[in-house]
């Protein structure tokens, strides 16, 4: 049976905790996905083809929590539900501290950041011309811009020191790339991006992570009961939190912070 982290499960909805490196549709080209993973673990479970709905995405190097429906009658109360902005998606993101993001103080980072910037699809710079992937390069525009998409990103920054830094975002829309670009423009690009981070970070090795989906809120589609579900932190990800941050974990701030220090073992 196909090995899948179920954070939640009723008769209509899922939700799994998606690891990193994996896509969570299927590619262009085919391939392995979640949405297949999931779709074979439950068939394998119940014996036969389930009805299985995947209402949103999230980048193949993040990992977190992905919400499905289970019943086709219930399809449109979730979608409505994303279309009504009343689902609340809080990710964490690790980030590095470019030149611009060196220059902001204690005072910027511990205070609620509204990146409000629309985003818009662009042609990659030459910088990145050699990788022969066919990646979506996107980038902020100003207001006026026609091509420009409505985008707003909440930032909480957690904990920092002169290098890195650890945010909670929070993405009021839902475009591409949203947050990787978002976190760019404020001078804190996710560590280890190939897109939007050029700067290799010698403390970090291979590691692919630097976006996690922590925890989904909303109400349940069919009893309107508030549900928060929280997707453990992979251990790679609470590795490098730790030896990033060490001896910073009473520093913590912003909401669930406690929770944050249970799952990184920090109590």
């Amino acid at each position: 049976m196909a090995n899948v982290d179920i954070l939640y499960e009723d008769r209509i909805i899922l939700v799994a905790n998606k690891p990193a490196g994996i896509p969570s549709t299927p590619p262009l080209k085919g391939g392995p996905n979640f949405e297949q993973q999931v779709a074979q673990f439950l068939g394998q479970r119940q014996k036969d083809k389930p009805y299985l709905v995947l209402h949103h995405r999230l980048d193949q190097d993040t990992s977190g929590a992905l919400l499905f429906c289970k019943k086709k009658s219930f399809n449109k109360a979730i979608a409505d539900l994303f279309s009504e902005k009343k689902i609340e998606k809080t990710y964490l993101a690790l980030s590095q501290r470019h030149e611009s993001g060196r220059d902001k103080d204690d005072a910027f980072l511990g205070q609620l950041q509204i990146r409000n910037k629309p985003l818009k699809r662009a042609t990659r710079p030459a910088a990145h011309k050699n990788n022969n992937k066919a990646m979506t390069w996107i980038e902020e525009t100003d207001k006026e811009d026609p091509q420009g998409e409505s985008a707003e990103t909440h930032f909480n920054g957690l904990v920092w020191n002169k290098t890195h830094a650890l945010f909670l975002a929070r993405p009021i829309t839902g475009r591409t790339h949203q947050i990787r670009v978002h976190a760019r423009g404020l001078g804190f690009p996710l560590i280890d991006d190939p897109l939007y981070n050029g700067a290799a970070d010698s403390n970090l090795g291979e590691f692919k992570g630097n976006l996690h989906a922590w925890k989904l809120s909303f109400p349940h589609p069919e009893s309107g009961k508030p549900l928060t579900i929280t997707a453990p932190l992979p251990a790679p990800l609470c590795e490098q939190i730790q030896g990033l941050f060490l001896g910073q974990e009473k520093e913590l701030l912003g909401p669930w912070k406690h929770d944050l220090r249970q799952q990184l073992a920090l109590v």
